[in-house]
């Protein structure tokens, strides 16, 4: 017979045989029945083994997703592709800051897109915003060009968000396109980071 206290509830006798839901709610699993009949030895409850479960469930998808991603990409074979969809000056300075740092530490090929309100920090027609430290935006963008960095703009954005002609862009900022964007963006390697 179980364990007084354990298996019954305070609203259940404690000659009453305990149910497979008291048994649920305490985390323990009920004994097995054999033909009606239960023997001490098969009424004794364990733990839950569940949590042995989850641990080799979760070791499973951990090794099956390192399978699935392939050997890794040697180090020429790392890019970083950046989309940047704001003017907001603390979030464009994050993302072009993590660019730059990105193509001068590690010398891998970096992309940044400007899109929605980002195409308008390539407008020379108006002020640069500045970041918080003092330096202008314009002028990060013109370092990762000089860093080898790639700086293009969606052709869409330019149009119907900002109204900004093609000689109206930054010097060195190119109209994104299939042909520009997509070798970049799923080259072997690349990471993404958007902001």
């Amino acid at each position: 017979m179980p364990r007084a206290g354990l298996l019954h509830g305070p609203d259940q006798p404690q000659n009453q045989r305990p149910t497979r839901a008291t048994f649920c709610r305490r985390g323990l699993r009920a004994p097995r029945r054999h033909n009606g009949d239960t023997t001490a030895a098969r009424n004794e409850t364990t733990p839950s083994t569940r949590p042995d479960a989850l641990k080799i469930a979760w070791t499973l998808l951990f090794l099956t997703s390192l399978l699935a991603t392939g050997p890794a990409a040697s180090e020429q074979d790392r890019r970083l592709f950046v989309n940047l969809t704001s003017d907001e000056p603390l979030r464009a300075g994050m993302a072009i800051g993590q660019a730059l740092k990105a193509r001068q530490r590690l010398k891998i090929p970096v992309t940044l897109l400007l899109s929605v309100e980002g195409v308008r920090l390539a407008d020379t027609r108006v002020p640069s915003p500045v970041y918080p430290d003092g330096t202008p935006i314009r002028e990060m963008l013109k370092r990762l060009l000089a860093a080898g960095g790639t700086v293009l703009v969606c052709p869409m954005c330019m149009r119907y968000v900002a109204a900004i002609p093609q000689g109206a862009l930054l010097e060195g900022v190119r109209v994104a396109g299939p042909d520009t964007t997509f070798p970049a963006l799923f080259a072997e390697g690349t990471r993404t980071l958007s902001y």
